[in-house]
């Protein structure tokens, strides 16, 4: 009984190679040069699958049609090729690339050097665009600290019994009595200022200061 199945699986090896075809090729680009290193396969069951490392391959197959593909290391699709074998023998069917590989990468590497590019560029002008502006920032909040400094010394500088003697006589003008708010319509002088010289007459006991709202009302003292 062995013997049977053995004898049965020998001829059955001897008739498959009888009638197997073998197939060879060469996976050329869109300039006919050899493509080295490609994935050539063949649907057979199970698939056949080899690497062309120097652009060549060959299978062998038994009668029936089949599709054999040529994919870059990467996977990619580059060539593909169907064939029916109706009788033993060898075949030649050379595989052509419907993609121009090299041209394909030489732009993929132009196209990420102008993104490079492009990023640098982008990255300069804002690196550019943010130290000018936190120079302007810098004049700006220098120039806010130096005029509040200076302001105040200007205006007790300026501050004169004329001044003084000039706001009594506003306050007599308005029957002894008025407000900070009018006098600083009447004078020509910041607030601050105005607020100074009458503090410095409140002390001298030449004023009354009362605060009524957000304003005093300034009377005079006889």
């Amino acid at each position: 009984m062995k013997k049977t199945i053995l004898l049965l699986l020998l001829s059955l090896i001897l008739v498959t190679a009888a009638n197997a075809a073998t197939i060879t090729g060469t996976v050329y680009d869109f300039s006919l040069e050899k493509i080295n290193n490609v994935i050539v396969e063949v649907n057979t069951i199970p698939t056949q699958r080899e690497i062309a490392k120097i652009g060549s391959y060959s299978f062998n197959l038994a009668k029936g049609s089949y599709t054999i593909t040529a994919k870059t290391i990467e996977n990619k699709l580059i060539a593909t090729e169907n064939i029916t074998i109706k009788e033993e023998g060898t075949y030649n069917l050379d595989l052509i690339s419907f993609i121009d590989i090299s041209e394909e990468e030489e732009l993929s590497n132009d196209t990420n050097l102008d993104i490079v590019n492009d990023d640098i560029e982008i990255s300069e002008t804002n690196n550019y665009l943010w130290l000018v502006l936190t120079f302007i920032l810098i004049i700006v909040i220098a120039g806010i600290i130096y005029y509040k400094k200076r302001k105040p010394i200007q205006d007790i500088e300026e501050i004169t019994d004329d001044l003084k003697e000039k706001i009594l006589e506003i306050i007599k003008r308005e029957n002894g009595r008025t407000t900070q708010k009018e006098l600083r319509k009447l004078l020509p002088y910041s607030e601050a200022k105005i607020s100074l010289v009458l503090t410095e007459l409140e002390s001298k006991g030449k004023i009354e200061k009362i605060k009524k709202g957000r304003s005093n009302v300034i009377i005079l003292k006889k």
